[in-house]
């Protein structure tokens, strides 16, 4: 099994240069992910992403929300989101600094002014290194 799987990874190679595959079979037959296509996290975190989300109201009325986050290589990050209910016709944004780190499948992040990190579950989806999912919803690469 082991040697299947590194002769499958070795025939992928095209470059040379190193990669982290997009998964690896465990002994009990499940996959896990790792990644998105080549790099750790803590490479393939590093950039802005954004993700806009639709809420539907009643009286034909809705709420667009957008929201961006820029995770600098330092361990820095910014959060900016942007709110439009059409109704009302105006933008509402907030922006707030953090830093942030990395652990197993989460994100922690320390916002500006706060005591206690908040932690969000994270993946990069398979295959999609310009995707990136955050407590369920999928960012992409801007």
């Amino acid at each position: 099994m082991v040697l299947l799987a590194l002769s499958l990874t070795l025939s992928a190679c095209t470059s040379g240069e190193p990669f982290t595959p997009d998964y690896l079979p465990d002994p009990g037959g499940n996959t896990g992910t790792s990644g998105g296509g080549g790099g750790n996290a803590e490479e393939l975190i590093v950039g802005t992403w954004e993700a806009t989300i639709i809420t539907t109201l009643p009286m034909n009325d809705f709420i667009t929300t957008k929201t961006t986050w820029e995770f600098l290589a330092n361990g820095v990050c910014g959060q900016t989101i942007s709110s439009l209910q059409f109704s009302e016709g105006i933008t509402h944004t907030t922006n707030t600094a953090c830093t942030y780190s990395l652990g197993q499948n989460v994100l922690l992040v320390l916002y500006v002014g706060a005591t206690l990190e908040t932690s969000y579950p994270i993946s990069f989806p398979l295959n999609a290194p310009d995707k990136l999912v955050i407590s369920g919803i999928t960012y992409d690469r801007v």
